[in-house]
C-alpha cells in the first residue's frame, strides 16, 4: 500500500457530519425521515460529541466520535482485524436483524477503543448512545476518502480492490452503511415506539454497456482476418465460420450476433418487467474503445428509437480516454445528446475507470444526472458500502454534489474473467448479493454486456436468463 500524503485528518466538517446523518436517516425512512415534519426525528436532538462534553436531554441520540487518527489507522490495520460483534449485541434486546452475520465496527468512539462498551446502549432517561462511530463510518464509505489517500492503481489507472478497507476487513460483500442505518432504526424505535418508518422497496436495475456491435471495425479488417485464416493458418473451417459470422454482418449489421443480443437482453427484461438501461458509446474507435459503431448510422437511430418506444432507458458509456480528459468527455457527451435529442441522462465509465472525487465533479459539471460506475472491476460487492442511490460528498470541496451515484454491485466480466468463477458459482454470488440488497431495502444493480451472450459466453447467457427470473421472483416475495 502506497499512501499519498502524511496529512490524514478526516474531513469531518460540520457539513460532512450533517450529510452523514441525513444519509443514514434517508435509508431508514422513505417518507423523508428528518425532513418530514410529522416524523419524531424532525426535532430530535443529535449529539456528535463525547459524553464528558455534553448533558443530553431526553429522547436524543449521542454518537461518540472516533479519534482523528482512527481514519489513518484503519488504512494500516492488518486484514480481518476489526472488532466484530454478534447480531444480538448490536440491537436492542427485543429487536432482531434480517441477517445472521456478525457486524464489523469500523470506528469506535474516542476512549472506547478497547471494546468494553457495546455498539449502542439505551439509558433509562430516554437517551441512546452509540459507542460505535456510525457517522465516521458512513462518511468514510460514501465519500470514498480512502481512494484519495492511496496511490496504488492497476494498469488502467483504477483503484485496486485489494487495497480497500472493505476487502481487507472482509465486508466488501455487505452494504455496511445500509446495515448501520437499519441498526440505527431499531434503536430509534426504543425512543419512539409508535414510530413506524416507511421502508424502501427492494428494486432491481439491469444495465447493459454496448461496447461493441459489429464483429469488425470495417470490411477491410474482416477481409484481413479471413485472409489470415486461409493463407496463414490454413484453417478453412475457421475461415468459413469467419465468413458466415462476420462478413455478412458487416453488410447487414442487424445480423450481427452482438446486435441481436441487444434485443435478447431487452426481451428478457420485458418478460420479467424489470427496469433496464442501455449505455451507448460515442467515442472514436481505438484499442480500448472498440465500439465500431456510430449513433448517427440509420440502423443505430432505428435501434435507439425502438428501445425508447419499449420504455428502456438510454444512457452514456463514456470512452476509455475520458477518464483524464475533460474536453473529450464533453465532446462525447454532446454526441449522445445530439443523437438522443435530450440533455438528461446518466451512465457509466468504460472499463469502470474512476477517480475520486474528480470523475464525480466532471460528470456533474457537464450536466449528467447520475453515474453507475462504482464497483471494482476485479471483485463484486459494495464499493461504497451501500446499494441505495445517493449524492456523494465531495471531500475536497466540502459539499454534497448534485450528481447521483447509482452503485453498481456486479459486472459479468468480474465473475468470469477476473474471478474465474463458473456460471453456477457466478449465479450463486449474484443471488447472494441481491439478497443483501433486499434485506436493507436497496437496489440490486447488475451489468451484463451484449457481448456476453454468445461464443464462450453461451453458458453464462443461460445463467443470466435464469438469474433474472430468480431476481424477479425475489422481488415479489
Amino acid at each position: 500500500m502506497i499512501l499519498t500524503t502524511t496529512h490524514f485528518l478526516p474531513p469531518r466538517t460540520e457539513e460532512a457530519i450533517c450529510y452523514s446523518w441525513q444519509q443514514l436517516i434517508q435509508r431508514i425512512d422513505a417518507n423523508g425521515g428528518a425532513y418530514n415534519t410529522n416524523s419524531p426525528l424532525f426535532r430530535m436532538p443529535i449529539y456528535y460529541q463525547s459524553l464528558d462534553d455534553i448533558q443530553p436531554i431526553s429522547s436524543s441520540v449521542v454518537i461518540i466520535p472516533c479519534c482523528d487518527s482512527a481514519w489513518k489507522d484503519i488504512l494500516e490495520h492488518s486484514p480481518n482485524s476489526l472488532s466484530v460483534l454478534p447480531k444480538t449485541s448490536v440491537v436492542p434486546p427485543d429487536k432482531s436483524l434480517p441477517w445472521d452475520e456478525p457486524t464489523p465496527v469500523l470506528f469506535w468512539g474516542r476512549g472506547h477503543e478497547n471494546g468494553e462498551y457495546p455498539f449502542a446502549q439505551y439509558y433509562k432517561d430516554g437517551i441512546v448512545v452509540f459507542y460505535a462511530d456510525i457517522i465516521s463510518a458512513t462518511l468514510f464509505m460514501l465519500s470514498r476518502w480512502e481512494e484519495t489517500m492511496i496511490s496504488e492503481v492497476d494498469h488502467h489507472g483504477r483503484f485496486v480492490f485489494s487495497e480497500s478497507v472493505a476487502y481487507q476487513q472482509g465486508f466488501l460483500n455487505r452494504p455496511i452503511v445500509d446495515e448501520y442505518a437499519h441498526i440505527l432504526k431499531l434503536w430509534l424505535q426504543t425512543l419512539f415506539p409508535k414510530w413506524h418508518p416507511q421502508p424502501h422497496p427492494f428494486q432491481i436495475q439491469l444495465s447493459h454497456d454496448i461496447d461493441m456491435v459489429r464483429p469488425f471495425r470495417s470490411r477491410r479488417t474482416a477481409a484481413r482476418t479471413l485472409y489470415k485464416d486461409i493463407f496463414e493458418l490454413h484453417d478453412f473451417k475457421k475461415a468459413l465460420s469467419t465468413a458466415l459470422s462476420t462478413l455478412w454482418p458487416m453488410i447487414r449489421i442487424e445480423h450481427s450476433p452482438n446486435f441481436q443480443n441487444i434485443w435478447k437482453l431487452s426481451n428478457i427484461s420485458k418478460r420479467h418487467n424489470i427496469d433496464c438501461a442501455f449505455y451507448f458509446m460515442t467515442a472514436d474507435y481505438d484499442t480500448f474503445n472498440q465500439n465500431r459503431y456510430k449513433l448517427t448510422s440509420p440502423w443505430a437511430k432505428r435501434m435507439i428509437m425502438k428501445l425508447q418506444e419499449l420504455g428502456f432507458e438510454i444512457g452514456f458509456h463514456a470512452g476509455y480516454h475520458t477518464f483524464d480528459n475533460f474536453d473529450l468527455l464533453m465532446i462525447e457527451r454532446e454526441r449522445l445528446s445530439k443523437a438522443l435529442g435530450t440533455e438528461e441522462f446518466g451512465g457509466r465509465q468504460h472499463y469502470l475507470r474512476f477517480q475520486v472525487p474528480l470523475t464525480w465533479q466532471q460528470w456533474e459539471e457537464i450536466g449528467l444526472i447520475y453515474d453507475s460506475t462504482m464497483v471494482y472491476a476485479g471483485y463484486e460487492g459494495f464499493r461504497c458500502g451501500t446499494c441505495h442511490m445517493y449524492r456523494p460528498f465531495d471531500i475536497k470541496q466540502n459539499c454534497e454534489l448534485k450528481i447521483w451515484e447509482r452503485p453498481l454491485i456486479v459486472m459479468d466480466q468480474t465473475l468470469k474473467q477476473y474471478r474465474k468463477l463458473t456460471p453456477v458459482q457466478g449465479k450463486r454470488q449474484i443471488l447472494k448479493l441481491a439478497q443483501k440488497c433486499k434485506q436493507v431495502g436497496g437496489t440490486f444493480t447488475l451489468l451484463w454486456h451484449n457481448t456476453s451472450f454468445c461464443g464462450e459466453w453461451e453458458p453464462w447467457a443461460l445463467m443470466y436468463r435464469e438469474v433474472v427470473e430468480n431476481l424477479a421472483d425475489m422481488r415479489l416475495l
